[in-house]
């Protein structure tokens, strides 16, 4: 074999490995890129890419904090502004849920707050859950708690209140026992009204 053609073979092997390895570094990037969409997919889902328009019903639910914070409900005006606690005024119309839910942390902490998770859900004017067995409008609340509290005028629960116990059964049939004394103290333990939701006091005498 002559000099110049086994030099040529080896360049072509030599080739190969280059070739194999930007390849596979090539198709690494191409997963390592698909698997951060689909973890964004996954973390800002398509709720949170939904745009507000005029005439939507914004909910926004105040989570993160040591203390109770009512819901807000309010309709997105011609203003395309809702306004919500201490009088901080959003602008909304034309915009994503995930912006505004930045937007609203950013205006509450540190200022007002040291931490807030604000969730925004879009309500249709349809959008009902069951208290009692009575419809309500799930823009009247935000969580479990201000829907039984005393505050709500639903319920007396002056008699035996620590024994109180709340069933919550989602629209799919999952079911929950929660008890009144906690969900009213601890945020964490406060679900979130849904569409669907029905939700019934489970009454128990305290023992004398």
């Amino acid at each position: 074999m002559k000099f110049d053609q086994f030099a040529q073979i080896r360049r072509r092997i030599g080739l190969r490995p280059l070739i194999i390895g930007a390849a596979l570094t090539v198709a690494n990037c191409y997963g390592a890129v698909a698997q951060e969409n689909k973890v964004a997919a996954i973390t800002n889902g398509p709720a949170h890419a939904q745009i507000i328009a005029v005439d939507d019903i914004v909910r926004v639910s105040f989570g993160g904090l040591p203390i109770k914070l009512p819901a807000v409900s309010q309709k997105a005006g011609t203003n395309g502004a809702i306004t919500l606690h201490f009088k901080q005024r959003f602008d909304v119309v034309g915009r994503t849920i995930q912006d505004i839910e930045r937007d609203i942390r950013n205006r509450y902490v540190p200022v007002y707050f040291a931490n807030l998770n604000p969730l925004i859900r879009l309500l249709k004017s349809d959008d009902i859950f069951y208290f009692e067995g009575i419809a309500r409008p799930c823009s009247i609340a935000g969580t479990v708690s201000e829907v039984v509290t005393p505050i709500g005028g639903f319920t007396d629960f002056s008699n035996g209140l620590n024994e109180t116990q709340i069933q919550l059964i989602r629209a799919d049939g999952h079911e929950q026992i929660l008890r009144y004394n906690q969900v009213r103290k601890d945020p964490k333990l406060d679900p979130e009204i849904l569409p669907g939701d029905r939700i019934y006091i489970i009454h128990k005498t305290k023992k004398q």
